[in-house]
């Protein structure tokens, strides 16, 4: 009976680590282009008051970038594409069916063929309307903090950030493995 209980004990505390590792929160993948054209790949870590914690995919450091040297940050997402396309492909099978059920005359020879019908030319329509869909969603996102325009302010033209930096950086916070971080 002990070693039921030790066994017991042991497969908890095993299974427990494992549940917590595998629920750490990731980051979000970057890549930062800087004003002086270096590029910078890796994880958001945290974002401070006026600079970047990104862990580099390379080496794996802690590299800290200020804002200020940032000319555009690109957001790295998953593709939705093959999602799209599954879920088109379903869609222009099951919509063709319809179709082809629907507009099948009375009286035919073999009842139900316009259902088959329908489904096979709904399906590569259905396939490539997904996939242009799901791969519009999934594409990457761009902030352009370091890139300026000239603006009229209270009837003067100033240079104006072309995006808004505490927009960007709240974005940023959320996506961030750490993101309340002080």
């Amino acid at each position: 009976m002990k070693k039921f209980i030790v066994l017991f004990l042991v497969f908890s505390v095993i299974s427990l680590y494992g549940n917590l590792y595998a629920n750490e929160r990731r980051g979000a993948e970057l890549v930062i282009q800087k004003i002086d054209g270096q590029q910078l790949k890796g994880e958001l870590i945290a974002v401070k008051k006026d600079s970047l914690l990104l862990k580099e995919s390379k080496s794996g450091v802690d590299v800290s970038v200020d804002v200020k040297d940032i000319r555009v940050i690109t957001i790295k997402k998953k593709s939705k594409a093959l999602l799209g396309a599954g879920l088109g492909l379903l869609a222009g099978i099951g919509l063709g069916a319809v179709y082809g059920n629907a507009k099948e005359p009375e009286g035919t020879d073999s009842p139900g063929a316009y259902k088959y019908y329908g489904a096979i030319v709904g399906a590569p329509l259905g396939l490539l309307l997904g996939l242009a869909i799901g791969g519009a969603i999934g594409g990457d996102e761009k902030l352009e903090i370091g890139l300026y325009e000239q603006k009229k302010v209270n009837g003067k033209s100033q240079l104006v950030r072309k995006y808004d930096l505490e927009e960007a950086l709240k974005k940023l916070r959320s996506l961030a493995r750490v993101p309340n971080f002080q």
